[in-house]
């Protein structure tokens, strides 16, 4: 049974299976609702709940906790809203939320916690201005009824893949969030005290030949961080403790 206020919960998952393309027992999956929409798993502003099954992709599910079901004019499956540009999203191990990370404007970066039923802001709010150098929300960075982001850079990192870190290899880093960065070029580690930003660090900021954007950032079985590189010659590259293989 899903917990209605944390429906993000690792319970949610699909049951682990030896042969990738075997197909859950039925007993574990839930059927396809008869009006449900296959689409997307985010959309422009919007942060949904999915669940994948071999046979069908994508679909929203547990329509029974979605705030906006039944509602006229909404669609059934958005869990949030104010959503701008989200590049990834990972559950936190300690409390199954979903944390997301988005795109800002010219400014304005953020990390979120998607929660359900809450206004994230975008396009009233924001703590980026427009491209070209003018206010993109008449300065309004605050408003009642909306949420403030748990963190953004400003200027930005234009992040990309994240991970919260549980391995063993680097105990000073477990339960540091780790967000590649697109635009700054390093791998960024964010410290954290329950859903409080405490700090961050900039990793790979001598990383040879070239610095290079990094696409994403994976926790391998082995405790280290694997990176993927984003550019003509990308590389996948293992980030170990020293004097490790």
């Amino acid at each position: 049974m899903m917990d209605d206020t944390n429906p993000f919960a690792p319970t949610a998952a699909l049951p682990h299976t030896e042969n990738p393309a075997e197909p859950p027992a039925a007993e574990d999956t839930q059927p396809l609702p008869a009006d449900a929409t296959i689409s997307p798993a985010v959309e422009k502003f919007k942060s949904c709940r999915w669940r994948a099954t071999p046979d069908v992709g994508e679909f929203c599910t547990h329509r029974d906790v979605l705030p906006f079901a039944g509602k006229e004019g909404v669609r059934p499956e958005i869990w949030s809203v104010g959503h701008r540009n989200i590049q990834s999203a990972t559950l936190n191990p300690a409390t199954g939320e979903l944390w997301e990370v988005e795109h800002g404007t010219r400014g304005g970066d953020e990390i979120n916690i998607a929660r359900k039923g809450k206004d994230y802001g975008w396009p009233t709010i924001a703590y980026g201005i427009e491209y070209q150098g003018g206010p993109i929300t008449g300065g309004i960075q605050q408003q009642e009824g909306m949420e403030q982001p748990r963190y953004y850079w400003d200027p930005v990192i234009a992040p990309s893949g994240m991970v919260f870190y549980t391995g063993k290899m680097f105990p000073a880093w477990r339960d540091s969030l780790f967000i590649g960065g697109l635009g700054s070029l390093n791998l960024v580690r964010v410290t954290l005290k329950g859903e409080q930003v405490t700090g961050e660090e900039r990793l790979l900021q001598d990383l040879q030949p070239l610095r290079e954007r990094i696409r994403d950032v994976r926790q391998g079985p082995d405790g280290a961080l694997y990176l993927l590189t984003d550019g003509p010659k990308g590389r996948l590259l293992k980030l170990v403790a020293k004097g490790g293989a």
